[in-house]
């Protein structure tokens, strides 16, 4: 805290002041529980906790104040100090590369090319290997995961078509051309997995 100019003060314990915390952090346990035996790897329970704090942040109205949290707190941002990214963001993770995502919507990481959605495009992405797979983050939220042993060019077939909606062409284009640029993908990763043996 003290590299970013703040004073932490803890609250007693058994006092109103941490009683929010604590029943906070319970509710969402408490709905993570709901998708028991159906979360299928750690990106899904990223975009599961996304989804419900934009849930609970947008249109649960807060008992006490009688309007979303997020209204309060987009206030509350106008009163902040901006960050230096380079002295906290690096400073804590343990990224292994920050890269500008191309107009094509893939990112090069080790010789390999791994898509990210359409709207990452001229954004700041970082990448990190763990266990076997790469991560892709955007600002600290997972975006993309896939396996580090994959082809040379890896995607989604969601992500193609996204790219191609994004470019404003109809429904019948991006099918016909998400359809030629998938196969043209697969026959590349095919060829080279053929010079490889």
């Amino acid at each position: 805290f003290k590299d970013i100019g703040v004073e932490l003060k803890l609250c007693k314990v058994r006092t109103p002041q941490t009683k929010g915390k604590c029943e906070t952090s319970n509710k969402f346990a408490k709905w993570i529980m709901a998708y028991n035996n159906k979360i299928y790897d750690e990106f899904h329970l990223y975009k599961i906790i996304y989804r419900l704090n934009k849930t609970i942040n947008n249109q649960v109205n807060n008992q006490f104040l009688g309007r979303p949290p997020i209204i309060l707190f987009e206030k509350e941002k106008e009163l902040l100090t901006d960050l230096n990214y380079a002295a906290t963001g690096l400073m804590y993770t343990a990224y292994e590369k920050t890269v500008k995502v191309p107009q094509t919507g893939l990112v090069n990481y080790k010789g390999k090319l791994y898509g990210v959605d359409s709207k990452f495009i001229s954004k700041r992405v970082s990448l990190k290997e763990e266990g076997g797979k790469i991560q892709i983050f955007y600002k600290n939220i997972m975006i993309g995961s896939y396996n580090s042993n994959d082809g040379k060019i890896n995607y989604t077939p969601e992500q193609i078509k996204k790219f191609y909606k994004s470019k404003g062409l109809n429904e019948d284009l991006v099918e016909k051309y998400s359809k030629e640029t998938l196969e043209r993908y697969k026959d590349i990763n095919e060829q080279l997995q053929q010079i490889k043996k």
